[in-house]
């Protein structure tokens, strides 16, 4: 790390460890100084926010996938708020193949984030929107170098659209079975079970991005991603939108996280819980 860059990092410690509460622009959500954040700060990583809408019951979309929309026009323009906010906006290819999803802000005067897709398989549709839109907003798609050698008319697809593609190894090992996705993370799927060999290391996924500049990143889904987010403890925010629905068996925003006692449960410290429009809306912070 060059001087500049850790005196600056130093002195965003310092600020954000003397904040007491900052408002942000937009719908009057809070960002609240934590120690989490000056970690991620301090380890060269971006600063996380995970961002989903569910039912009443834990759902983000219905059985047959159907999920448009489970949160009101006031969370959606959140939703596109938060992405203004962001130096990058990453989903799954799962999410890609359900929802064909632009992932721009279409806020009057706002500036959409780049886009990033993960990817191991190099599975996402070459028509997508996120691709055939890559020159007008720039996309990256991550994948595994083993996808990379197998998908050759692939690659030219989505290089002719403007995509830069970004290769780590698959299955490369760093971090454990708790800090790998699978597949890309399908909106279905959950946590990686530790046999794909395409499987992408989030710590790398990580370093990739710190690399490129992006300092703030917003992690939007499907489930696979939420989970496995969560489960490895990366991140900093929660922005949880929950709609007055019951869906019943649907697909749920969070998999296994391997929790088996209650004692071992995900703790986060809560800010304030609002309503906006019909939808309540949690802002929760890592301990």
């Amino acid at each position: 790390m060059n001087k500049n860059r850790a005196a600056r990092l130093v002195g965003e410690a310092q600020r954000l460890v003397g904040a007491r509460s900052t408002p942000r622009r937009g719908r009057g959500l809070s960002i609240i100084a934590s120690s989490s954040i000056v970690q991620a700060n301090m380890s060269q990583r971006p600063e996380i926010t995970i961002t989903f809408a569910q039912s009443l019951d834990g759902c983000i979309a219905t059985s047959t996938g159907d999920s448009r929309w489970i949160s009101s026009d006031e969370t959606l323009r959140l939703a596109h708020e938060l992405r203004s906010e962001a130096d990058a906006v990453l989903v799954g290819a799962g999410t890609v193949k359900a929802d064909n999803p632009r992932l721009t802000c279409r806020i009057s005067g706002h500036t959409s984030p780049l886009r990033v897709i993960l990817d191991g398989r190099l599975s996402l549709p070459a028509d997508s929107l996120v691709i055939t839109s890559a020159h007008e907003t720039p996309t990256y798609v991550i994948t595994s170098d083993r996808a990379l050698k197998k998908q050759e008319n692939k690659v030219l697809q989505l290089r002719k659209h403007g995509v830069r593609l970004l290769t780590l190894p698959g299955g490369d090992g760093n971090g454990g079975d708790s800090d790998k996705l699978s597949n890309g993370g399908g909106s279905g799927s959950g946590a990686n079970n530790g046999n794909n060999p395409d499987e992408l290391s989030l710590h790398s996924v990580l370093e990739l991005l710190s690399a490129e500049g992006i300092q703030r990143l917003l992690i939007e889904g499907g489930s696979g991603i939420i989970t496995s987010f969560l489960r490895a403890g990366l991140f900093e925010r929660l922005v949880l939108v929950t709609a007055p629905l019951i869906i019943g068996a649907g697909i749920p925003a969070v998999g296994d996280m391997g929790v088996r006692k209650l004692t071992s449960a995900l703790k986060l410290r809560p800010a304030t819980p609002r309503l906006l429009g019909p939808d309540l809306v949690w802002e929760l912070y890592r301990e």
